[in-house]
């Protein structure tokens, strides 16, 4: 509300609750600081391919006609004469995938009068748009016993859990989404009439084994993860993603260069690069998975979100002949009902 601050960032992976966040602001701006602001304006900036229409969607928010122009110099020329004679203005652009150069789409970001809150899923956006001072950096809630199991009591209902036998199962549901606020809403709002232990017990049997599918996460969830995976900007990051999860839950830093080696040589690489190139490549793309939160970084220990772990077991699958049974301490590839099958990887 004062001048200190002209840009927040508000980052994490999909489906935490950045854009429940920023929505949470927007409304209490127009409650209760509507007379201190001339315009509070919501763009969702993915619906947005290029300046152009970031700029026809803000100055249809300021009452700014631009009908009678296509030019994306001449719109930022009117729009930022527009800016000057506004007062004061908050922009939230939400679901920021790449870096948006306010000063070129005419409505420069100021202490005093523009304001900018935005939600993303890269640290590096947060970076490149100046908000380094001021990021909120949204975490998965707590487990079973914390926000998240609040959450899912508030979007179930109590009632529904009473049943015997059936709370310490919701439990243990809940705790299989991981904190995730889209996870534990979703699955709460699918439970909502099941009163049934074996009902519960499926729900339960369906999360723990995620790479064989679940309805409401396949609609629901994984498409919201998939377009995290699908921002990363090359094929190499995206295999290197996919292999960490298939390969474990996490990783330790002394684990870390046997996963960048195995990596590099079961893939088809440069044979010229030298190990210690390798490594740094390596490591280059693990700090790039952690900066467009698909991998978290928690002191010596580098975690897979376990649905962001099911959802790439689900790409790898579609894509490739493996076979992933990592961390279920097997000695030896078990054997198929149908016989063996042909398989280019196993995990």
């Amino acid at each position: 509300m004062g001048n200190e601050v002209s840009t927040i960032g508000i980052w994490g992976m999909g489906g935490v609750g950045k854009r429940f966040l920023a929505t949470h602001m927007h409304n209490k701006l127009l409650e209760e600081a509507g007379d201190d602001f001339d315009h509070v304006i919501w763009v969702t900036a993915s619906q947005y391919g290029n300046i152009y229409e970031l700029q026809k969607a803000i100055a249809r928010s300021i009452n700014l006609d631009i009908s009678d122009e296509c030019d994306v110099k001449r719109i930022s020329g009117k729009l930022l004469q527009a800016s000057k004679h506004i007062n004061r203005c908050v922009l939230i652009l939400d679901n920021v995938r790449d870096p948006i150069l306010l000063g070129e789409v005419g409505f420069p970001v100021s202490n005093d009068r523009i304001k900018l809150i935005l939600t993303t899923r890269s640290w590096e956006v947060c970076q490149s748009m100046n908000c380094m001072e001021n990021i909120i950096e949204v975490q998965p809630l707590d487990g079973k016993c914390g926000e998240g199991w609040k959450l899912f009591e508030k979007t179930l209902g109590i009632h529904q859990i009473q049943p015997s036998g059936v709370k310490s199962i919701a439990t243990t549901v809940v705790e299989q989404c991981g904190g995730l606020p889209l996870a534990i809403v979703t699955i709460a709002r699918s439970m909502k009439g099941k009163k049934q232990y074996r009902e519960w017990n499926h729900m339960l049997e369906c999360l723990q084994n995620l790479r064989n599918g679940q309805d409401d996460m396949e609609k629901w969830i994984f498409p919201v993860l998939k377009s995290s995976c699908a921002c990363l900007n090359n094929k190499l990051l995206q295999s290197f993603f996919l292999y960490a999860a298939l390969s474990a839950e996490y990783y330790y830093d002394n684990d870390i260069w046997c996963l960048i080696k195995r990596f590099f040589i079961e893939g088809s690489t440069d044979e010229t690069k030298s190990l210690e190139m390798q490594y740094n490549e390596g490591y280059t793309l693990l700090d790039k998975l952690k900066n467009n939160s698909l991998v978290i970084k928690m002191e010596i220990r580098w975690t897979i979100h376990p649905l962001l772990r099911g959802m790439a077991i689900n790409i790898a699958k579609a894509t490739e002949e493996i076979m992933a049974k990592s961390d279920m301490n097997l000695i030896e590839i078990p054997e198929m009902a149908n016989g063996m099958k042909i398989y280019k990887k196993v995990f």
